[in-house]
């Protein structure tokens, strides 16, 4: 039986399996591929956006990963720079 998890459940699996486990790894292993996948595959920051712990994204082409939940739609000028406690940067 297939189960099929619709396009935007099958994209948010994806981009957490690449974010929680592909990513990092490369990233460690100083592997220049890594770099790319950052690029075409994770979303960058913007705004109205609700970002929950875990999120991954880009902040400039570098990922970072949401530390606290928050809306930028709600507070649009909390950009990672002026809220670095939200977020870890890699």
């Amino acid at each position: 039986m297939k189960v099929h998890l619709g396009r935007e459940r099958a994209f948010y699996v994806k981009q957490r399996y690449l974010t929680d486990l592909i990513v990092p790894l490369m990233v460690q292993r100083g592997d220049k591929n890594a770099l790319y996948l950052i690029k075409n595959e994770l979303q960058p920051w913007s705004i109205n956006m609700e970002y929950r712990v875990g999120d991954t994204i880009t902040w400039f082409n570098k990922p970072i990963t949401c530390t606290v939940p928050h809306s930028t739609g709600k507070h649009p000028d909390w950009t990672p720079l002026i809220t670095p406690e939200y977020w870890h940067f890699w």
